[in-house]
This record gives C-alpha cells, structure tokens and sequence, in this order.
C-alpha cells in the first residue's frame, strides 16, 4: 500500500529481495547437506529435519540404497541384471464380482470392475484376486 517511490518502499522490497536469497540459500545448503550426509552412509537424524525435508529424505533413500548396493555387487562381481527393464507379467482375468479400483504391482491403477469384466492385471495382483475369489483366470489360446 506503500508509494513505490517513497524511501521506505524501497527498503522493504530491498530487505524482501535479501530474505528470499537468505532462505533460497539456506534451503540448498540443507538440502546439500542431506544429500551429502546420505551419500557418505551416514544416517540422516529425521528429528531434526522439516517435513519438506524427511519428504526429500524418503524419496532420494530408495535410490540411494539401490545404487549402493548394485556398486557393492559390481565391485564384488556379481553384478545382476536389471529387473526393472523387465515388464511385468501380466494375467487375464474375468471378475466374478463388483471390485473397486485397486493399485498393481507396477502402479498403475485398475478398475473398477464389474461382474464379467475381463482385464489384463499384474501377476502379483491377480494371483491375489483369484485367491480371494474375487476373479478367475482366463486361458488365452492363440
């Protein structure tokens, strides 16, 4: 509400611009911090940390710990191929009853299916649906 060209203006918007770089580089150094804490194999004290930052903190573990541990295999000579170019298999199934959406194996969502609806579904999934009876596997001939 202040007069842009007043001499107070001018100094909150200054003293603005130099809070958003204090917090822009406070946050990359944190940030950079964790990073580098997690990398080294030390764990990260979550008790300390924001919410934003057990979030960064749970998504780059994962990771992490994957790559650490085909190093450790490469290093070792037993390195395995990659699971993850492999699509998962998939099964035919026909609903036997009302089901709602659920999430497969490769996170994706199926459904909501219907009596006699026919879906292809992760293997994983579907061994579990036909367990419960919720389904049953179509044989596909060719």
């Amino acid at each position: 509400m202040l007069d842009e060209k007043t001499l107070r203006a001018k100094t909150l918007m200054r003293e603005a611009k130099n809070v958003r770089r204090m917090v822009n580089e406070l946050s990359t150094l944190r940030q950079q911090k964790i990073v580098k804490t997690m990398v080294s194999g030390e764990t990260v004290a979550t008790d300390r940390l924001s919410q934003e930052e057990e979030k960064l903190v749970k998504g780059i573990a994962p990771p992490l710990e994957s790559f650490q541990e085909m190093s450790k295999e490469l290093l070792s000579g037993h390195l395995q191929q990659a699971s993850s170019t492999q699509k998962p298999k998939q099964r035919i199934l026909r609903f036997l009853k009302e089901t709602p959406a659920v999430i497969g194996a490769d996170m994706k969502t199926y459904g909501p299916f219907k009596p006699e609806d026919v879906a292809s579904i992760p293997q994983e999934n579907a061994r579990i649906l036909v367990k419960q009876g919720i389904a049953v596997e179509v044989e596909v001939k060719l």
